[in-house]
C-alpha cells in the first residue's frame, strides 16, 4: 500500500473505531456498512469477511450492498 493508501486506510478505522456501538449497528442494519475496502486496492488478500458487518468483500473493491427489488 502507499502510504496516502495507508493513511486514507488508518483514517477509516479510527473514524470506525470512535463510533459509538449503536451508531454502527444502526449502519450495519441499514446496509451502511462503514467499512471500505476499497482502500485496501493492491493488497494481495482477495475476498474476506467484513471486520465489521461480517459480509464478504473484496481487498480494492467498494463494499458491496444488499440488492433490493427497486434495482
Amino acid at each position: 500500500m502507499t502510504e496516502e493508501q495507508t493513511a486514507a486506510f488508518n483514517a477509516m478505522i479510527d473514524r470506525i473505531n470512535k463510533m459509538p456501538k449503536e451508531e454502527l449497528d444502526a449502519l450495519v442494519k441499514a446496509d451502511k456498512c462503514p467499512y471500505e475496502p476499497e482502500h485496501l486496492k493492491g493488497v494481495p488478500m482477495g475476498m474476506f469477511h467484513c471486520d465489521v458487518c461480517g459480509e464478504m468483500v473484496v481487498a480494492g473493491m467498494p463494499h458491496p450492498r444488499k440488492v433490493t427489488g427497486e434495482e
